[in-house]
């Protein structure tokens, strides 16, 4: 499988310059982790990798593929798929109708509901409504559901909001897990040190819009310019 590649990415909203000259690339079977303080640029870095946001300079590429000039729906359809910080569920469907119609609606082959959401962490009576389900479950519901597109590569912006310590940690297992048995790339965006620290052998940091760090995590996060500008003072776990 090819790589997910942005190259040279830069978005300006009028005078307010979002990203500058920002490259990433994510891999088959790897977790990149995605790190900056709030407005550092990582949700509209994601935007433009799944076409939500046309950049101002730059390009995004599967392979040889270019994806820049593709609809979301399309570019889903080339197999980078998102989700979102919001949780975007059918309320008053099922948790097992909301996996099978977004897999309907997109054409997926043959899937399995119930592996799809043990997966992800959920079990139990898959005949509720996703509008009765936690927070903390309603954003593994929206995993799921990104699965069930069967991506090669899947962006997540902040999965773990909302989650308890316990509840974070078992979610970073099931990630591994995912990327492990299905050899998809996965690009984490996320605030939770100790979730990105324990599931992501290597870091990209975003400072204003610009990258300002990319390694190998326990490499970037000991740099000091990371520390300066995100990782410094902070208590332990969050970010």
């Amino acid at each position: 499988m090819n790589a997910l590649r942005a190259e040279d990415i830069g978005v300006r909203f009028g005078g307010v310059v979002a990203l500058h000259d920002v490259s990433l690339e994510i891999r088959p079977g790897e977790i990149v982790g995605l790190i900056g303080a709030n407005g550092a640029g990582k949700s509209t870095l994601i935007n433009v990798m799944s076409g939500f946001q046309r950049p101002t300079t730059g390009g995004v590429w599967l392979g040889d593929r270019a994806l820049l000039k593709l609809s979301p729906h399309m570019v889903a359809r080339a197999g980078v798929v998102r989700t979102f910080q919001g949780v975007r569920l059918f309320g008053e469907l099922t948790i097992a109708e909301n996996v099978a119609a977004v897999a309907a609606v997109m054409g997926s082959p043959g899937f399995a509901t119930k592996e799809l959401l043990a997966a992800v962490g959920l079990s139990g009576d898959f005949d509720r409504k996703a509008a009765t389900l936690s927070y903390s479950d309603q954003r593994k519901l929206a995993i799921a559901r990104a699965l069930a597109l069967e991506p090669g590569f899947l962006l997540l912006d902040e999965p773990a909001a909302g989650m308890s310590p316990q509840e974070a940690e078992q979610l970073g297992v099931a990630l591994k897990e995912l990327v492990e048995r299905r050899g998809i790339g996965l690009l984490l965006v996320e605030h939770n040190m100790d979730l990105v620290m324990s599931v992501c052998p290597r870091l990209v940091v975003l400072d204003v819009g610009r990258v300002i760090a990319t390694g190998p995590s326990a490499t970037v996060r000991a740099d000091p310019k990371v520390r300066a500008a995100y990782l410094g003072g902070v208590p332990h776990g969050t970010a």
